[in-house]
């Protein structure tokens, strides 16, 4: 069995490196869908006509109990497929939604590689391939590229590689740890966490590893930065206060404003407008500190705080590319499913029903 306290440890480490897919059509979702997905077939499936939801999927990764695999759900018919199968490590997917591609991290062949697939899990096909570890790829939004880090030359940097695999170019060379790349909207900047100043901090560089700045500058730990869909701000999440919280700055640095004030606010996710940030908190009283966490929304002048969720541990939130549902991790039916629910919290549905432990999803 593999452990689920062992993947937990990823979490706070890879939040939304897994960006959401680009231009959707918009549908209208109003009645909630009841899927009985089963523990790791390959796929389920009900009557399209019940679940109104237009071409929407989800892609996730699951712990099936043996091993990680990549699957797919479509919402328009309550189709769950193992994409993967195989019996590995199988993790991290990137989506390139307009070219129907997904890379992603395996150990099949023995340590850590990218691979690359379609979205329906066919042409499988390892795209790196060395002794060392290679890990987490994203894919551009325009899907020229992909951004990975690896250790293949001492400590982890930050490389880009085509989708087939060729030109892989090293971008950073600061000798400590560079990591979890995060594309901008228009795929021409590149995010980054560095242990160069010796905490970690958020910097930003150009596609081609030129005009690397630190954009953070703070002796706290600053991670997880997620740029807004329109490209002109970044949330991160900092430890500036003992307590991380999520930030708000402009996409060079600026301007920096805290926006939650919880005991643990992690897992931010801009609505489509870049008007929104849904995130997870534990909460603002001193009690809440060490309980089950919560998915709130908030302005991203941190205005308006919501609780959407108040039942168990609800996290990672994820917004729909219409904006009209968000999906969401939730441990209330004692195993990490996908749910789903209204932006105002309401319509809250389990979509996997599994007995699969179900991480991270992304829409495409």
């Amino acid at each position: 069995m593999i452990k689920k306290q062992k993947f937990n440890l990823f979490f706070s480490m890879i939040l939304f490196s897994l960006s959401s897919c680009s231009s959707m059509t918009n549908v209208n979702v109003t009645p909630p869908i009841n899927p009985s997905g089963t523990s790791s077939g390959n796929t389920t499936g009900t009557s399209s006509s019940n679940h109104p939801f237009g071409n929407y999927s989800l892609i996730y990764f699951a712990n099936t109990g043996t091993n990680y695999e990549i699957f797919s759900l479509d919402l328009s018919n309550n189709s769950r497929k193992n994409l993967t199968n195989n019996p590995s490590t199988n993790y991290f997917p990137s989506i390139y939604s307009k070219g129907k591609q997904v890379t992603y991290q395996s150990d099949r062949d023995g340590n850590n590689e990218i691979y690359i697939m379609n979205i329906d899990g066919s042409n499988q096909k390892r795209l790196t391939n060395n002794t060392f570890s290679d890990s987490n790829p994203a894919f551009s939004p325009d899907g020229k590229k992909i951004a990975f880090h690896s250790n293949r030359d001492g400590a982890n940097q930050i490389y880009v590689m085509n989708p087939d695999g060729t030109n892989q170019t090293r971008l950073t060379s600061s000798g400590a740890d560079d990591t979890y790349a995060t594309w901008s909207p228009d795929s021409k900047k590149i995010t980054f966490i560095s242990q160069r100043d010796g905490n970690s901090e958020i910097y930003t560089m150009n596609s081609d590893g030129t005009e690397q700045n630190n954009l953070t500058k703070n002796n706290a730990y600053d991670r997880n930065p997620v740029w807004s869909p329109d490209g002109k701000k970044i949330a991160f999440v900092s430890q500036r206060n003992n307590k991380f919280n999520i930030y708000v700055m402009n996409n060079d640095g600026s301007q920096v404003n805290k926006i939650t004030s919880g005991n643990e606010d992690i897992g931010a996710a801009w609505s489509p407008d870049s008007r929104k940030i849904a995130f997870n908190s534990q909460g603002e009283a001193s009690e809440d500190i060490g309980q089950v966490s919560d998915i709130y929304t908030v302005n991203t002048d941190g205005t308006e705080l919501k609780k959407l969720s108040n039942i168990s541990s609800d996290k990672y939130p994820v917004w729909s590319p219409d904006g009209n549902k968000i999906a969401f991790i939730s441990q209330r039916d004692s195993n990490s499913e996908i749910y789903l629910m209204n932006p105002d919290g309401t319509e809250q549905v389990n979509l996997t029903k599994s007995k699969d432990e179900e991480y991270i999803p992304s829409w495409y």
